[in-house]
Parts: structure tokens; C-alpha cells; sequence
């Protein structure tokens, strides 16, 4: 098996693109540093530095990211409710 065949029974990895440095990695585990992202996702597409479909795309995700933070956030403040209610600390 030649490279050119080695290169073509491996998986790819995204969608025809070339592979590049990976990206620095998003600290998204608040919904402040989600909306931080959302803002600098704005600013760059307004000023005509990233595409409006893609600015779209990332920001349609970036809003689920955010409501499952939220989600998390309810559940563990129920669970610490429960919990208190549980061990007889109702007031």
C-alpha cells in the first residue's frame, strides 16, 4: 500500500479541509464566558471578518451551550434544596 492509500483508508477528520494547528481551547463552562464569546463572534462578523452563515452557525451553538449551562445550574441548586429539605433543614 502506497501513501496515497494509507492517506485514504484513514477517517477524515473534518470536511475536506487540510488539517491545521489546533485552535486555542474555549473555556465555555460559564454563561459569562459564553456571552464573551457570543460578543467577539458579533464583533468579527460585523466587521466583515467572518461569515455571516458561519457567525450564524456558531452563534445558534453557543446559545445551547449557554442554556445548558443554565439547565446545569437549576439542577444542582434543586439538588442542594432537596438535599436540605431531606436532611430536616426546612425553614
Amino acid at each position: 500500500m502506497d501513501t496515497h492509500d494509507a492517506a485514504a483508508a484513514k477517517p477524515s477528520r473534518g470536511l475536506g479541509r487540510t488539517p491545521t494547528a489546533r485552535p486555542p481551547r474555549l473555556r465555555l463552562d460559564s454563561v459569562a464566558r459564553v456571552r464573551r464569546e457570543l460578543v467577539a463572534l458579533y464583533a468579527e462578523a460585523k466587521a466583515g471578518r467572518r461569515d455571516v452563515g458561519d457567525t450564524s452557525k456558531l452563534a445558534h451553538v453557543l446559545g445551547l451551550i449557554g442554556r445548558l449551562i443554565e439547565a446545569d445550574e437549576l439542577e444542582r441548586r434543586l439538588e442542594a434544596l432537596e438535599a436540605r429539605d431531606a436532611a430536616g433543614g426546612r425553614r
